[in-house]
């Protein structure tokens, strides 16, 4: 939850703290500072700052959770919860710049790895339609809106997914009206 700045300096002052204590001879404050330290150390490589930057995310601030996500040097070390949204986060913001290729990646992985809730599943599936239906996609979009219509997502999806699920079948139509007029 914390960025890697306030981490860093938690952590060393966890150090100085361990060392003062050594030199003052109280070792059981000592250890529990390095205690503390290492678990800075290891809240860094198992959780970073996914939250804080799927909070941004829902605040429609993609450069401040763009910039929260980069810090993360070794995202094949978060836990699998952190991990999904790493990659769910990573989706949206890709798919905000139009680079589908890697956002459709990053919405893969962050489906197979599974996501908490069905609602974020139900947005990835979302996300995942919208891409086909811009590449003139018909069927893998139809499929998506097929799962995303069996899970329980929120009331405010709903129209989204209307408005999804009528786009299909007009490319549906516009893709039947231009393969017959070729035959």
């Amino acid at each position: 939850m914390f960025g890697n700045t306030f981490r860093f300096i938690l952590f060393l002052i966890a150090i100085f703290l361990t060392g003062k204590n050594l030199l003052e001879g109280d070792y059981q404050s000592a250890g529990m500072m390095a205690l503390a330290a290492g678990f800075i150390v290891y809240g860094y490589f198992r959780y970073g700052p996914v939250y804080a930057a799927s909070q941004y995310l829902k605040l429609g601030k993609f450069d401040s959770a763009e910039k929260l996500l980069k810090q993360i040097r070794f995202p094949q070390y978060l836990v699998k919860a952190q991990k999904t949204y790493y990659h769910f986060v990573w989706g949206q913001i890709l798919m905000d710049r139009q680079e589908l290729n890697e956002a459709h990646q990053h919405f893969q992985r962050s489906l197979a790895l599974g996501l908490r809730t069905e609602n974020d599943r139900a947005i990835t599936l979302y996300s995942l339609a919208m891409m086909e239906v811009s590449r003139k996609n018909v069927k893998p979009a139809q499929a998506y809106l097929e799962e995303m219509r069996a899970l329980a997502y929120k009331g405010a999806l709903e129209q989204e997914i209307d408005r999804l699920e009528k786009k299909i079948d007009a490319l549906s139509i516009a893709t039947t009206s231009s393969s017959q007029k070729e035959d």
